[in-house]
């Protein structure tokens, strides 16, 4: 049975994290202990071994001193505790390489998961917009189609629709109805002449005098024309003087 090896703590100076041949414990490994026979090997080879690979690796914060033993006269074991060394700090850089790669990949995939949710929310928007295209495309059509309808049955005049009379393009559906257009659109007229008479007077194109008489004679006027519109529709009639 091998012995066990190991190395005493300094709390003061620590073991180094991840050493070839020593834990954090103290428990020491090297190839000599891992294929110890105690028909050729003895404690005094074991300390020459210790010796080799704490002068190859310290398991302290020391400067290591460098070997006297030249390659070509390093034993196997020795060579053994050289290439373990080695590899041991390699596999530990290669740990940490595709650990920083591991992370690199998981921010990048976090990144194209927040692109791909974001790039999927805009074809959602841009889809909706579609939709309400489609169905004021719709709705425009809709309408098109009734005013063509109603243009067809009403045959208006084409003087109309290239810039006669708008008020040709609608017909009365009785003579009251006529004369109540016709009224409203004198009343209108009424209107517009009395805001030019007060345009007129505070530009002083007019004298106070003409403008009270030329006043008078429209407000009567209005007042007749008012009275047959109540008398025609009632009071309801003077919302659309409004």
């Amino acid at each position: 049975m091998a012995p066990i090896v190991q190395v005493t703590l300094d709390p003061a100076n620590p073991i180094r994290p991840n050493h070839p041949f020593v834990d954090l414990s103290g428990v020491t490994t090297s190839s000599y202990l891992q294929t110890w026979d105690p028909f050729g090997y003895d404690l005094l080879g074991l300390v020459y071994n210790l010796v080799k690979i704490f002068t190859l690796d310290h398991p302290f914060n020391v400067v290591n001193v460098p070997s006297s033993s030249h390659p070509s006269y390093m034993s196997k074991m020795e060579c053994m505790d050289f290439l373990w060394c080695m590899l041991h700090y390699d596999i530990i850089a290669l740990r940490e390489y595709t650990n920083d790669e591991v992370e690199k990949l998981s921010t990048l995939q976090d990144e194209m998961k927040m692109r791909v949710n974001t790039t999927h929310d805009i074809i959602i928007g841009l889809d909706r917009e579609k939709a309400d295209l489609k169905q004021k495309v719709k709705e425009t059509t809709d309408e098109a189609d009734m005013l063509i309808n109603w243009l067809t049955i009403n045959k208006v005049n084409l003087s109309v629709a290239m810039g006669g009379n708008v008020e040709d393009a609608f017909e009365c559906v009785n003579e009251d109805s006529q004369l109540v257009m016709d009224l409203l659109a004198e009343d209108k007229a009424l209107e517009d002449v009395m805001y030019a008479l007060d345009k007129a007077l505070q530009n002083g194109v007019m004298s106070y005098e003409a403008y009270l008489k030329q006043v008078r004679i429209l407000a009567r006027d209005q007042f007749f024309v008012r009275a047959k519109l109540k008398k025609l529709k009632g009071p309801q009639i003077f919302k659309f003087l409004d």
